[in-house]
C-alpha cells in the first residue's frame, strides 16, 4: 500500500518534509566530516567539529584561518546559506536549545519543516545531527548519548552508528 501522505500545518507532506530534510542533512554531514581527500570538510581542516552548525557558514568558534603550508585552519564557508537565522525559527515551546548570547542571530540550516538542524555532541562518540521532525518540536536530549526517546525526530550520528 502506499504512504498515507499527512500535512504539515504549512501544507507540505510529511514525506515531502522527509526528503528534504535527508537530503539538507546529508548536505551538513558533507561539509562537516567532508566527501574526500580534496575535500576534508570542517572536521579535517580543524580536527574537531563545531560547536554549532554555524560554524560551517561562520567561523564562530574563532578557529584560526587556514594556512595552505599545513593544510589546517578554518577553510570557509563550507556550505551555502540561505539567510536563514537560528532565532528567526524558534518559538516557544519548540524545546529548541537554550539560547546563548549571540546565538539566536547565528546562521541556520533549514530541515523541510522550516527548523533548523541542530548539531548535538553529548560526549565525544555521539555526535548528531538532528531535525525537529514534522511536528516540529526538538524531542531528542542533547545531553543523552543514546536518547531512546526521540519523537519523530531525524538524526543522522556522524561519528559512530545510531547506539539505539
Amino acid at each position: 500500500s502506499r504512504p498515507v501522505n499527512v500535512l504539515g500545518a504549512d501544507g507540505q507532506s510529511r514525506e515531502a518534509g522527509e526528503v528534504v530534510t535527508l537530503n539538507s542533512i546529508q548536505t551538513v554531514r558533507d561539509a562537516l566530516l567532508g566527501t574526500s581527500i580534496s575535500d576534508p570538510g570542517y572536521r579535517g581542516n580543524l580536527g574537531v567539529l563545531p560547536s554549532s552548525v554555524a560554524g560551517l557558514i561562520e567561523n564562530i568558534d574563532s578557529e584560526p584561518a587556514f594556512s595552505p603550508a599545513n593544510a589546517r585552519g578554518w577553510n570557509g564557508p563550507y556550505i551555502v546559506h540561505s539567510g536563514a537565522e537560528y532565532g528567526d525559527y524558534i518559538e516557544s515551546g519548540d524545546n529548541f536549545p537554550a539560547t546563548p548570547l549571540g546565538i539566536l542571530s547565528e546562521p541556520a540550516i533549514l530541515d523541510g519543516w522550516g527548523k533548523p538542524i541542530i548539531l548535538q555532541q553529548p560526549d565525544t562518540l555521539n555526535a548528531r545531527l538532528v531535525s525537529a521532525g514534522s511536528n516540529r518540536i526538538l524531542e531528542t536530549d542533547s545531553s543523552d548519548p543514546i536518547d531512546s526517546d526521540r519523537g519523530d525526530d531525524i538524526i543522522v550520528f556522524l561519528l559512530t552508528a545510531d547506539p539505539n
